[in-house]
């Protein structure tokens, strides 16, 4: 394959994006890269086997995965074992040796049913919920082992295949939302930056604009820019990569560190090249990217203190009730809240009576529903 195809399948990739219809034909374009029968999309959590998407040419093979055998693979199960890592490419000769296959009821039923030969994985994880997916490709069965030129080709498209489609999913929340994909990035739970073919600032969402002050400016001409001294050249690079005139690298990321208090931001950047759904957007007639800037050290649990108040708690035993009922123990839940460990276990006290519970299993429960009420993914 080609340097020109290979950027071509990349672009695909990117515009697939804005079409989840598109997937399938994505992965069936990335089976051929790399010399594959087919290629498949996997959550490596069994619980999300529903959500495997695959190539047309295992179609078949996919439906009977998803309804018996992805509780029987025992390469999936194998690659858990390994230390993960995004970029990891894990090949069948890692995952199962040849005699264990010969008595592998996956290998020697499923696969050969379904003319699958030798396999590889390549694992990205979404930096958004941590879930671990890879992208995993099946020779034929007639054909020999990958060479180390094809298993390189899927090494360098996987970071575009993961982007993209964890980008998209991002993206289908928002319109989700709401009709107007500008009015749904602001209903989202990060930063979202829409800029033109040129590199200039078409839309912000109110929580990328809080970013401004530690971690951004915009110039006269509507351009960004990175305040923290290190990063402006990166963070250069990373916007000239995106536009239609740029060279596409696998590397449309960065940590953005601040200028003053905060943490670090990753900031991925998604190209708009090819993709007539997403022009409108940038208000331009070829190009443009979307900036995706997430706070990593956010917490992972939405602040429901006012509503623990509303039920009758006061702020100091709200603070402590969330922490306890999120699983820490109230020894390490007073030393986050800077209180002694016997004042904390008299708050507890005080937050069952008030709440009509008995043990700290019961507050878990209360806790946990209480953060689905106000937490969106959980919502949809």
């Amino acid at each position: 394959m080609s340097e020109p195809e290979i950027i071509a399948l990349i672009e695909a990739c990117y515009a697939a994006a804005f079409d989840f219809e598109a997937w399938p034909g994505i992965l069936a374009q990335v089976a051929s890269a790399v010399g594959a029968h087919g290629s498949a999309l996997v959550p490596q959590d069994e619980r999300r086997s529903a959500h495997i998407i695959a190539s047309d040419s295992l179609t078949e093979a996919h439906a009977e995965y998803r309804s018996v055998w992805w509780q029987q693979a025992s390469w999936a199960a194998t690659a858990k074992t390994f230390f993960l890592h995004n970029g990891l490419v894990l090949r069948q000769s890692d995952l199962i040796k040849l005699e264990s296959r010969r008595s592998d009821a996956f290998f020697q039923i499923f696969c050969q049913t379904y003319h699958l030969g030798d396999l590889a994985a390549c694992l990205f994880i979404d930096p958004r919920d941590q879930n671990l997916y890879s992208i995993v490709v099946f020779r034929d069965l007639d054909q020999g082992p990958y060479s180390t030129e094809e298993i390189e080709r899927l090494r360098l498209l996987t970071p575009h295949v993961a982007r993209a489609f964890t980008l998209g999913t991002a993206l289908s929340d928002a319109r989700d939302q709401a009709v107007d994909l500008t009015v749904g990035f602001e209903r989202l739970s990060f930063g979202t930056i829409v800029l033109d073919g040129a590199g200039r600032v078409r839309n912000i969402n109110s929580i990328a604009g809080r970013f401004f002050r530690n971690y951004l400016r915009q110039d006269g001409d509507q351009h960004l820019h990175a305040l923290y001294p290190g990063d402006r050249d990166r963070f250069e690079r990373l916007l000239a990569a995106a536009r239609p005139s740029g060279i596409m690298s696998a590397s449309l990321n960065m940590m953005l560190r601040p200028v003053g208090e905060g943490h670090p931001l990753l900031v991925e950047v998604l190209p708009l090249r090819c993709t007539e759904t997403a022009l409108p957007l940038a208000d331009t007639g070829r190009g443009g990217a979307l900036l995706f800037l997430y706070d990593l050290f956010a917490p992972d649990h939405p602040d429901i203190e006012e509503l623990l108040v509303q039920l009758g708690l006061s702020h100091a035993e709200a603070r402590l009730a969330q922490l306890v009922g999120r699983g820490h123990s109230p020894r390490t839940a007073a030393s986050v809240l800077r209180i002694a460990e016997g004042t904390a276990r008299v708050h507890l006290r005080s937050c069952f009576a008030k709440l009509g519970i008995a043990r700290q299993s019961e507050l878990a429960v209360l806790i946990t529903r209480l953060d689905t009420l106000t937490c969106p993914s959980a919502r949809n």
